[in-house]
């Protein structure tokens, strides 16, 4: 993966869950984390968390999306 594949998959698909990119990519989710980075100060991605669940009995704290502002 470099700086150049992760960013044109994020155009492709303007928003990819962290699991996505990472099963894509065959990472580490902090390994592409720290690529989205990059990304991220230079202003071109937005880290967005979504909500998964509602529900007070639900465990999922929610789920890292990034999207391409471009």
């Amino acid at each position: 993966m470099t700086l150049t594949t992760l960013k044109l998959y994020l155009i492709q698909r303007n928003q990819v869950t962290l699991t996505d990119l990472a099963n894509h990519f065959n990472r580490d989710p902090e390994t592409v984390k720290a690529a989205l980075s990059h990304w991220i100060q230079k202003g071109k991605v937005k880290h967005n968390i979504a909500e998964a669940c509602q529900k007070s009995c639900c465990k999922n704290n929610g789920m890292d999306i990034y999207e391409w502002l471009g």
